[in-house]
């Protein structure tokens, strides 16, 4: 996608898409891509900056925003910021993902911890 960005950047402005159509094909396609491959959905939000498309992950509430994402790509010339944005995304997810697993490493140790007391307090008996 950051290619077709600068391909279009540096094509003739006569005869290119226009700049929101651009924006609107490639950020629908982004969307898209993190839906499919990181299980993202599509939503609407709306904040104090008005209101746009996301496309989160419900369960550790990470989201992305690819029409935004790519608007900046193209008006800012961000070079690669796509690729850069997605794995930026896939880096987020794998924290709240770690620390689930850290979670329940810690439960099985209190079980265990739990049946030794339990069998030392019975063995008291």
């Amino acid at each position: 996608m950051d290619t077709s960005i600068e391909n279009w950047k540096n094509a003739d402005q006569k005869s290119r898409e226009k700049t929101e159509e651009v924006i609107d094909m490639i950020g629908a396609l982004f969307g898209q891509t993190l839906s499919e491959k990181l299980n993202f959905e599509w939503q609407l939000i709306t904040d104090q900056y008005g209101t746009d498309f996301t496309v989160i992950d419900k369960k550790y509430f990470v989201n992305g925003f690819p029409f935004s994402s790519v608007q900046k790509s193209v008006l800012e010339y961000r070079q690669n910021a796509l690729s850069e944005i997605y794995e930026l995304i896939k880096e987020q997810l794998k924290k709240p993902k770690k620390a689930e697993k850290l979670i329940k490493e810690i439960k099985n140790y209190c079980q265990q911890c739990i049946k030794i007391i339990a069998t030392l307090v019975l063995n008291q008996r």
